[in-house]
């Protein structure tokens, strides 16, 4: 690489330091999913199981209740009342799950439409409403569920492998929503679906692992797990002599609260950025905020394995810098943009050079999701430019 760069760019000045350009940071390399493709090519192991949620698929959310923000508008315009549906769905589903310890304490787990009924039942809502918000519920679990790519790496190395490929999961969705799910990301081929709401077993307790092996008339030598939760993908598993391999959640590597995983401290940036004039606490309590750093999680650590230099914040990689910092600047840019569009009733807006160029490319993108912005008209640079030049020809 000198050598290039002497070609490239001249002989390097002496006044630049040996380690300036060279060797300022060591960087080793996390060889995890390198050791997990070749433990999935091991003729021992006929089944390879994967967790599905923050294994396999992935969602924008800090926390999974966070989809239920999303039902307040929709049950608004459904119902004309000003309730927030997202702490009847959330209290709903604590009572459902209490009612049916009474009535089914065989059940270990509940469906969705179980859920939903009690929600009719509890809070006096028509059959219609809960079925529509069932099915609003399934469309945004669908709309916002994308594939985890190294984990899609093991997902095809086990295909390649002759792996007969069992999914496992502790879910109240249907069926048929998470396979609409998986096959969206892109996972197709596999051998069995297994969810906890329809076997009424958990992960957790051991059972589905029980059932599954039941159901395929195996033992637990034949079978390879891989998930992101230590105690029902891995303890557990291992519990029932079934071999497992830890895959952590991006939002765990993220926050550096991954023991085995030291990640740095890009979390901490949310801390050092409000000072003491912010109380940071409450920040990572507002969703929107906390969205945005599950995005930047999924991105830096699509690869559980990635290894990050220790003394940096992001990796000494401009890539992340403009990802994560900027990229939640300009989402708060072009939030208050927007405000200020609406308040003010505006209807064109100038982007002008050269501050505004990438305020502007924010914005095409955001006006894709905003059927009232895209009512109201704006100017890309080269219309500008030419607006420009004939206001300059009248003056």
């Amino acid at each position: 690489f000198e050598e290039l760069l002497q070609n490239f760019c001249g002989p390097i000045p002496e006044t630049v330091t040996p380690g300036t350009i060279f060797g300022l940071f060591q960087h080793p390399w996390g060889d995890g999913l390198e050791n997990i493709k070749s433990l999935l090519m091991d003729s021992r192991y006929t089944y390879v199981s994967f967790d599905i949620f923050d294994t396999l698929l992935c969602r924008p959310f800090d926390d999974p209740k966070r989809l239920f923000l999303l039902l307040d508008e929709p049950f608004a315009r459904l119902t004309h009342a000003s309730i927030a549906f997202h702490k009847i769905r959330e209290d709903g589903e604590s009572g459902a799950r209490l009612e049916a310890l009474q009535t089914h304490p065989q059940w270990e787990d509940i469906t969705l439409a179980e859920i939903y009924d009690y929600i009719g039942r509890t809070y006096h809502l028509s059959d219609e409403v809960c079925r529509t918000m069932m099915e609003e519920e399934c469309r945004q679990e669908i709309a916002h569920v994308f594939s985890r790519q190294s984990i899609r790496e093991l997902y095809d190395v086990a295909q390649i492998a002759g792996k007969k490929i069992l999914l496992i999961s502790d879910m109240y969705l249907p069926r048929e929503v998470i396979a609409e799910m998986l096959a969206k990301a892109g996972y197709t081929g596999y051998t069995g679906l297994f969810v906890s709401c329809e076997a009424r077993k958990l992960k957790t307790t051991g059972h589905l692992y029980d059932y599954v092996m039941e159901q395929l008339s195996s033992t637990p030598d034949q079978h390879l797990h891989i998930g992101d939760n230590e105690i029902s993908d891995i303890q557990v598993a291992l519990g029932k002599h079934i071999d497992a391999f830890y895959i952590p959640r991006t939002l765990v590597l993220f926050e550096n609260k991954g023991l085995r995983f030291p990640t740095g401290e890009r979390a901490r940036m949310t801390q050092l950025s409000c000072g003491t004039m912010i109380d940071f606490r409450k920040v990572l309590n507002g969703a929107g905020f906390r969205t945005m750093e599950a995005l930047a999680a999924n991105r830096f650590f699509y690869d559980p394995f990635t290894v990050y230099a220790q003394q940096t914040n992001f990796d000494s990689n401009p890539y992340l810098i403009g990802y994560f910092a900027l990229g939640m600047h300009l989402a708060g840019i072009l939030k208050w943009l927007v405000d200020r569009v609406e308040q003010h009733h505006t209807h064109r807006i100038f982007f002008t050079a050269r501050d505004g160029w990438l305020i502007l490319q924010g914005y095409q993108l955001y006006r894709r999701y905003q059927e009232e912005l895209k009512r109201r008209g704006w100017m890309d640079y080269d219309d500008q430019m030419v607006f420009a030049l004939q206001i300059l020809r009248a003056v």
